[in-house]
């Protein structure tokens, strides 16, 4: 069985959203926890104690991985698909990141002769 090295592991801080998310969901799939979080129905071959268990396994250990003026918004989430909507909700459009995808964006524009949008500049 692979064993999962989390210890290199980033912990989701106010401007590393898209990449702690891709890592996390890597990491989840890899313990065997990601259906908390990805399905939308309880297993049939769960119980609801198990199911709930489960959710409550997942929340924890993904709170192992934010740090503390994250967690502070996430504490309360007892299931592991709302606590991963409220993260995406929270970081995933942060302003800065969106800031920083527009200027690294702006800065690999490249002009391309014959190029539609410049054409109409000549």
């Amino acid at each position: 069985m692979m064993e999962a090295n989390t210890n290199k592991m980033v912990c989701l801080n106010d401007t590393n959203y898209h990449l702690w998310k891709g890592e996390m969901k890597d990491l989840l799939f890899v313990k065997k926890l990601h259906l908390p979080v990805l399905s939308t129905e309880k297993p049939e071959d769960k119980t609801g104690e198990e199911w709930k268990f489960e959710h409550q396994q997942v929340c924890g250990f993904i709170r192992q991985y934010v740090k503390d003026n994250v967690y502070n918004h996430i504490a309360n989430e007892e299931k592991a698909k709302s606590l991963w909507k409220k993260i995406e909700t929270l970081y995933a459009s942060s302003t800065r990141n969106n800031k920083l995808y527009l200027l690294n964006s702006l800065m690999n524009l490249r002009y391309k002769e014959g190029d539609f949008y410049f054409r109409s500049l000549k």
